[in-house]
């Protein structure tokens, strides 16, 4: 049994992890210019606000609601 809890641990510290690296490289890249799901330009205020986006606050907005909303 205990073989079975410290997999789930290690599974666990390994999402974890990998989750932590993935939003550490987002936040030390720099964003786009134009929107990945529109194609329209960014604005400056909002890759200066969030120099990561790589969507426009538009498309984010939807993107968001879609996964709180579930559609």
């Amino acid at each position: 049994m205990s073989d079975e809890v410290d997999v789930a641990q290690d599974v666990v510290e390994l999402t974890n992890t990998v989750a932590v690296q993935a939003v550490r490289h987002q936040l030390r890249t720099s964003g786009r210019d134009v929107c990945q799901s529109c194609g329209e330009a960014i604005p400056a205020a909002r890759r200066l606000a969030a120099p990561w986006a790589a969507t426009c606050l538009l498309c984010q907005s939807r993107l968001e609601h879609r996964n709180k909303v579930g559609y």
